[in-house]
């Protein structure tokens, strides 16, 4: 979280030869004291950039992790699916951490369950049966061609 300082408190605390507003506009000013650099003073508008960007790419890491995780629960399911074809068949069970954490007929309510009890950790849900199940999806192209 970024600290605010008026521009007489950062000048009691860092100095009096804080760049003007006019040196920053020129491009980055590296502050340096006894003789290693310290801090950067930027436009503030590069610095709302590069905030943007930071938060952009903690999102996209958190959603790269989650994917990851949840990959991992489907790759349990399969490695698991053998031992499930005989003591679930016919149910959905869901996967996290590896393991099955509950198995119900209906996936709805198994899926409620699920998410009541690990919030927002990912997990995987799957039917267990012999045939894998796959879905036909149109094209947009298909659904909207005139």
């Amino acid at each position: 979280m970024a600290k605010n300082l008026d521009i007489k408190e950062a000048r009691a605390i860092y100095g009096p030869d804080l760049p003007s507003p006019e040196e920053v506009a020129e491009g980055p000013v590296v502050i340096q004291r006894e003789g290693k650099p310290y801090a950067v003073a930027i436009p503030l508008e590069d610095y709302r950039r590069f905030q943007e960007w930071r938060e952009k790419a903690e999102r996209e890491a958190q959603v790269q992790a989650q994917d990851e995780a949840w990959e991992s629960e489907r790759a349990a399911f399969h490695r698991l699916k053998p031992q499930l074809l005989q003591t679930h068949k016919g149910l959905y069970v869901a996967i996290h951490g590896g393991q099955v954490v509950d198995a119900d007929a209906n996936n709805l309510a198994l899926a409620q369950r699920v998410m009541s009890k690990l919030k927002n950790k990912p997990f995987y849900l799957q039917l267990v049966s012999e045939e894998a199940r796959t879905f036909e999806v149109p094209s947009p192209e298909e659904l909207y061609s005139v």
